[in-house]
């Protein structure tokens, strides 16, 4: 495995900078947005209020990922949600190092154990099991129908070959690409997330491991990803990346069109 990661960066070396880009890797979470009503559904309404009276402000990610710092974890890899650190334990869970349900126990554990109060351990509770429940994670989950519309504009190009890829978690994986193929005629091949990699976006790993497994130039290849630390992982093995802040259409479609992409 090593030698062919190093066989295709040397070759990627030889290759004139202005490479045509033949290929395009959009980041799933371009592609996504949670609808807000479906998740505070599966959080609880009612917990979620009593939250908000105690501590002043509704649950967020950052929050919810502080609690979960130092919970126990397999992992090493390091990743980015919002500009946020995840937790170790959720890069396990987007690794596939463990199965849902020992995280999803695993995180109840650490958060009995904790000093947090009890309204704050059963909303960390409930949006951890809403998380590891494939069905209901993905449930929760829109796709964009204004960046979908353009991407499958791509997929319909015969000049180009496009993935999508991302972070996400072994057992939702399923549920997701038919979420996506409701607005996407993206083949099942073309979709290769984190748990297949074994590698998390931005670790240099998953870049060269990506390379590899689709078996591409990185000079050929056009990153579109919503996370700036994401976008700089790219950029370390060759391959141009472009970063799309607030899953914005307007701006996607501006940022194709520079490297010559109508959409």
């Amino acid at each position: 495995m090593k030698n062919k990661i190093a066989a295709l960066l040397f070759l990627s070396l030889s290759y004139n900078l202005d490479a045509k880009i033949t290929n395009i890797f959009v980041d799933v979470n371009l592609l996504l947005e949670t609808c807000t009503k479906a998740a505070t559904k599966e959080v609880g309404i009612w917990d979620s209020t009593k939250y908000t009276t105690y501590m002043g402000k509704t649950p967020n990610k950052a929050d919810y990922f502080k609690s979960l710092k130092n919970c126990p974890a397999q992992s090493d890899q390091q990743t980015y949600n919002e500009d946020l650190v995840m937790p170790p334990i959720l890069c396990d869970w987007l690794l596939g190092l463990q199965t849902n349900s020992t995280v999803k126990t695993t995180i109840f554990n650490h958060l009995t154990k904790s000093s947090l109060s009890n309204i704050e351990k059963t909303i960390y509770k409930n949006i951890a099991t809403m998380m590891v429940t494939p069905k209901t994670f993905v449930g929760t989950q829109l796709v964009k129908k204004d960046v979908a519309k353009m991407i499958q504009k791509l997929l319909q190009s015969s000049q180009y070959t496009v993935r999508i890829i991302g972070n996400w978690d072994k057992e939702s994986e399923p549920f997701l690409i038919k979420l996506l193929q409701t607005q996407l005629s993206i083949d099942t091949k073309n979709c290769i997330f984190s748990n297949k990699l074994q590698q998390l976006k931005p670790n240099d790993g998953y870049y060269s491991a990506l390379v590899c497994h689709c078996n591409v130039n990185p000079k050929e290849c056009l990153v579109i990803d919503t996370e700036k630390k994401h976008v700089q992982g790219a950029k370390t093995i060759g391959m141009t990346s472009v970063l799309i802040q607030g899953q914005s259409a307007s701006q996607l479609k501006t940022e194709l069109g520079k490297h010559k992409i109508q959409v």
